[in-house]
């Protein structure tokens, strides 16, 4: 009785975490579909922002206006499909590049906000992989296990039955007319309030102070990540290249000693050395639930001066935590550096005239 509900138990800890990784990733995957389609399917064009509005006064949600000749050689003056809190380099009379269809001219995306969607989109693709990668280790095929899915399928079904007429009619009109429609819809609310000259000036000139500090921060936050990571892949990469290798057996799993309400589950492994000696430790990485079962064989490396200096070998997952947290501080660095070279280059043109309407 207590085997089939710790089964359940553990087959409904490693599900969630294939089910989470799988959200994140096909989350990152559409993400990064639609930026392929507007790749792909959109027109390039040059164009230049006139003006700035806004959905209220007061707002600090920003929305370009821009103008720009499409193919049929017709001036275009449309606010941009996608708003920011971001007003430097989206003043008046700089020049962007913009993406929009033939088919909905008048529902442009800036070129630097393609760029946000794609990073964007690779990020919670990569976050998923993690979390696929500890269910799939996690995950033992029982009947515990087929009645969680079957579970956990009955209560998608469900929950998602209110997308069947979304998807029957894109399917019927088509991707891009139904990407129409949906930026039809998002056209009406319009962004009424046209900043001025002297409010444009007066919130850049706030935002440029406020990234002043925040460029420095962001670049010493994310030296530290590196550092910290780098020394981590180093003395990891020290250890497994002078670590011998032995087969263990788990003996039991043990609870953190932490006072939170969901402790990590420690494995603890008896293994046997090159000399013949008997030795059992406590492994440092802990999840919750435990990741492997009593009597489940492992992969041991050891210190071969020190053999209870010891951790279980989990393959290309021993290396995910320090490259995780090295890539963090290069995004976190790199996003510094890049705002303070743009804040360099960047000069504000006169202003243009901003009455247009879309």
């Amino acid at each position: 009785m207590f085997e089939a509900i710790f089964d359940v138990f553990s087959a409904w800890n490693a599900l969630l975490y294939l089910l989470g990784g799988a959200i994140f990733s096909g989350i990152g995957c559409l993400i990064l579909g639609y930026a392929a389609y507007v790749r792909i399917a959109e027109r390039q064009y040059q164009a230049q922002i006139v003006g700035v509005r806004t959905d209220k006064p007061g707002s600090k949600m920003y929305w370009p206006l821009v103008a720009y000749t499409d193919t049929s050689g017709t001036r275009r003056e449309v606010v941009a499909n996608s708003g920011s809190s971001r007003i430097v380099g989206h003043t008046p009379g700089t020049k962007v590049t913009i993406f929009a269809a033939p088919s909905a001219p008048d529902a442009v995306m800036l070129e630097g906000d393609w760029w946000i969607v794609f990073v964007f989109g690779a990020i919670f693709a990569a976050l998923g992989a993690p979390f696929l990668g500890l269910g799939f280790s996690m995950l033992h095929w029982t009947s515990g296990t087929a009645l969680v899915v079957l579970a956990l399928a009955a209560y998608g079904a469900w929950k998602l039955r209110g997308l069947v007429p979304l998807l029957v009619s894109a399917r019927q009109n088509g991707f891009a007319e139904t990407r129409k429609a949906f930026l039809t819809r998002r056209k009406d609310r319009s962004h009424p309030v046209a900043l001025s000259a002297k409010q444009i000036d007066a919130a850049v000139a706030a935002q440029t102070k406020q990234l002043s500090y925040a460029r420095p921060l962001l670049m010493a936050v994310g030296a530290a990540l590196m550092i910290g990571g780098g020394f981590w892949l180093q003395s990891t990469a020290a250890f497994v290249a002078k670590a011998l290798e032995a087969e263990g057996t788990v003996l039991r799993n043990e609870e953190s000693d932490t006072s939170d309400a969901s402790p990590s589950y420690h494995a603890v492994v008896a293994f046997t050395d090159q000399s013949g000696r008997k030795v059992v430790y406590r492994d440092t990485i802990g999840s919750s639930p435990p990741m492997y079962a009593t009597g489940d064989k492992v992969k041991v490396l050891y210190s071969p001066a020190e053999s209870s200096s010891a951790m279980i070998d989990r393959g290309i997952w021993k290396w995910l935590v320090p490259l995780v947290i090295v890539a963090a501080g290069l995004l976190f660095f790199t996003a510094g550096v890049w705002g303070a070279l743009r804040a360099r280059v960047t000069t504000r043109a006169p202003a243009a005239p901003t009455g247009a309407t879309t």
